[in-house]
């Protein structure tokens, strides 16, 4: 319940407007460029966890992000690797499509084991 709480107020940082556009865009990157990483410490999808969490607490500016990190220019602008965009596209992605279908009514399906407070959109 401690570290869900620690991934509910980054994903609300990360959700909620307050950092700039292109640091959020850039974790979903890091999140998809690293999410199969052997020096991970864990086994769960966090890149899933925290956009099934942005999702549920602020879908509006989690699509936004999406279609930020779908430009093409932005991705190169940003230094990411041009070729490893398409694979990250797809997988972010599946990442929103599985946080809508669990969140379809977002004040009323909170992520699993979520104990906190939701924020404000």
């Amino acid at each position: 319940a401690k570290n869900y709480s620690k991934v509910t107020w980054v994903s609300d940082a990360l959700g909620n407007g307050s950092l700039p556009s292109n640091f959020t865009g850039a974790v979903y990157a890091e999140l998809c460029l690293t999410a199969d990483s052997v020096d991970k410490l864990t086994t769960m999808d966090t890149g899933a966890l925290v956009i099934d969490t942005m999702y549920w607490l602020h879908p509006e500016h989690t699509l936004y992000i999406m279609d930020l990190v779908s430009d093409a220019d932005w991705w190169y602008e940003q230094g990411f690797d041009p070729f490893a965009q398409p694979g990250c596209l797809e997988m972010i992605t599946e990442w929103i499509i599985k946080a809508e279908a669990n969140h379809s009514d977002v004040y009323v399906n909170p992520p699993a084991n979520f104990t906190g407070v939701r924020g404000g959109s």
